[in-house]
């Protein structure tokens, strides 16, 4: 749904196209009205992603992003952040790069860091750069399987572990267990 800019035009665009639960629909979120908005927006409970349009949001600037790093920083935090604790997905805002190269890494990687578990694309050729950018490496599923191997063998309660000579405490145990619904969902392997 592009320009959700309150939580009543979110209720009449999901009435109006008669949108239900089985419908998967990201709110874009393209201008400071829908920014500030956004905690009621989320509260609406029918979004299953938020993503950030940003050459909409900053097209009333004079600015371009790069002139504006600190607002779009921002922006992006109180994204990835709302959508964090709403339990949704957070989508970044598409790049330009469309020959996947080096600019979209980049892209992919301050997404990534900024708290935001994908990136829209705007040419075939990003998608698989995009896929790879926020999956886990092999290296942690294969880590996250042995973990999960080792505790399926071990009768645990709470606390801390130490497997394979690192200590695996309860917050480390939740991230494995996030990393392994990832790739049991996406049907990833560590082999």
């Amino acid at each position: 749904l592009p320009k959700v800019t309150s939580a009543a035009m979110l209720r009449q665009s999901v009435e109006f196209y008669r949108l239900n639960a089985c419908r998967r629909i990201i709110g874009l979120i393209e201008d400071a009205a829908g920014l500030q908005a956004l905690p009621d927006i989320l509260d609406q409970k029918v979004l299953q992603a938020v993503g950030l349009g940003l050459e909409d949001f900053l097209s009333d600037s004079i600015f371009d992003a790069e002139q504006l790093a600190e607002l779009v920083d921002h922006i992006r935090t109180k994204i990835a952040l709302a959508a964090m604790a709403s339990g949704i997905t957070a989508i970044d805002t598409i790049s330009m790069d469309l020959t996947g190269g080096e600019q979209l890494k980049r892209d992919i990687s301050n997404a990534r860091s900024a708290g935001f578990n994908g990136k829209f694309s705007i040419h075939p050729s990003q998608i698989i750069a995009i896929n790879e950018g926020f999956s886990p490496s092999e290296e942690v599923l294969k880590k996250a399987s042995t973990i999960f191997g080792t505790l399926n063998s071990t009768h645990l309660e709470s606390g801390y572990l130490r497997i394979a000579g690192e200590i695996i405490s309860p917050p480390k145990l939740k991230k494995l267990q996030t990393i392994k619904q990832f790739s049991d969902h996406h049907e990833l392997t560590s082999e």
